[in-house]
């Protein structure tokens, strides 16, 4: 407990809410610094940190989506042998963490993706709108 009474994350839960955010999947994200070698602008050092700044914003709303799509898929999930091991469906990382951490990562993703560009800020909008369909209609 904190000096306000209140609890801290426990390190088991920290680690659930890392491995549900795939950060492994990450990688996929880095097709954003194309745009960097495609323009000639990979040796101009406001452009690589905007182009970095671009990437962690992805990685923030990939994350968003993937706790998302995991509370939608949760109950399925613990069905699957292999992805009853993930953390919301086994359990280590309670359905309102996942939704929080999720609502969270959208919209620091928004809001920071207006603050680099306005154009940026609609691609990440856009994104998390085709990606909460896909949880919520498409796949079905």
């Amino acid at each position: 407990m904190s000096n306000h009474g209140m609890a801290l994350p426990s390190k088991g839960l920290a680690r659930a809410l890392l491995a549900a955010i795939r950060p492994h999947q990450w990688t996929k994200n880095l097709l954003v610094l194309a745009a960097l070698l495609f323009a000639q602008k990979f040796l101009s050092t406001p452009h690589v940190v905007r182009g970095l700044v671009a990437f962690a914003l992805f990685c923030a709303a990939s994350s968003a989506c993937y706790l998302f799509n995991d509370v939608c898929d949760a109950e399925r999930d613990r069905c699957h042998p292999l992805k009853r091991h993930r953390p919301v469906a086994s359990g280590a990382l309670p359905a309102k963490v996942a939704l929080l951490a999720s609502a969270v990562l959208a919209i620091a993703a928004i809001a920071c993706g207006f603050a680099l560009r306005v154009r940026f800020g609609q691609v990440v909008v856009i994104y998390l709108a085709l990606q909460l369909a896909y949880s919520l209609v498409l796949k079905h």
